[in-house]
């Protein structure tokens, strides 16, 4: 897995987080270096465990959808069945180049995506296995340390988490019209209707889609804002935080 830029060791921000740990602890020079790396690994497999899980949660959600599972979890009642088994756009995609048998191509969704569920448990727990073992081994690693690296890595991690959300709302969203116009369908309408019907559902979607963007786009501004914020205590420059609350 790749090293987010604000992992790395030159990364200004991420530098105070390790002095500021290390400076808790009584670190030798000669060993400094090497403790400043095994915190940066510490903290690359606390990201990971933090980041599995927003993964897993979308790949869940393209299970549901492909299984026609929503209605499980959903506290909601609608007036139309909601077992359908649609695969989003995503997965679709991925497996394109596959050349199956139409008959075929539920079982090749289902193998793919619950394989793919699986890696991501896997990794999960070698992560969560690899950190105990780290931190174990790490003299003078204590819960202030585990907490100071989590604020740190929640707040980075925010707009990718608020970006999957985003992913997930549009995931149902399309399944509602997918679903929709499935029952459409089975009332046998002619092509005319068809196109104009086929024409509504994309609007609808274009402007729910526009509609999240621009929550999404909102959320992320307030997030930077803040996190701009944060960040004058990292390194003392002057903010812009009152430039974005004015925006």
């Amino acid at each position: 897995m790749k090293t987010p830029y604000y992992l790395l060791l030159n990364d200004k921000p991420f530098q105070i987080i390790l002095v500021q740990t290390l400076s808790s602890i009584s670190t030798k020079t000669l060993n400094y270096h090497h403790r400043r790396y095994q915190l940066q690994q510490i903290a690359l497999l606390m990201h990971r465990i933090k980041l599995i899980p927003i993964y897993l949660r979308l790949w869940k959600t393209y299970w549901k959808s492909g299984m026609g599972q929503f209605n499980l979890d959903s506290k909601e009642q609608y007036s139309y069945p909601m077992n359908f088994k649609i695969w989003p756009e995503k997965i679709q995609s991925i497996l394109s180049f596959i050349q199956i048998k139409e008959e075929n191509k539920q079982q090749m969704y289902i193998d793919f995506v619950y394989d793919y569920i699986d890696e991501l448990k896997q990794q999960l727990t070698t992560s969560q296995i690899e950190y105990e073992k780290m931190t174990k081994n790490f003299h003078g690693y204590t819960l202030s340390i585990e907490e100071l690296l989590e604020d740190y890595l929640e707040k980075n991690l925010s707009s990718l988490r608020m970006h999957i959300e985003h992913k997930i709302k549009l995931i149902h969203y399309d399944y509602h019209i997918q679903v929709i116009k499935l029952i459409y369908e089975q009332e046998h309408p002619n092509e005319y209707q068809k196109k104009i019907f086929k024409e509504l559902c994309q609007d609808k979607y274009e402007e729910e889609k526009i509609e999240q963007e621009l929550r999404f786009s909102k959320q992320q501004m307030n997030y930077y804002c803040s996190f701009d914020k944060s960040l004058k205590n990292y390194d003392g420059q002057q903010s812009s935080y009152n430039e974005c609350k004015e925006m």
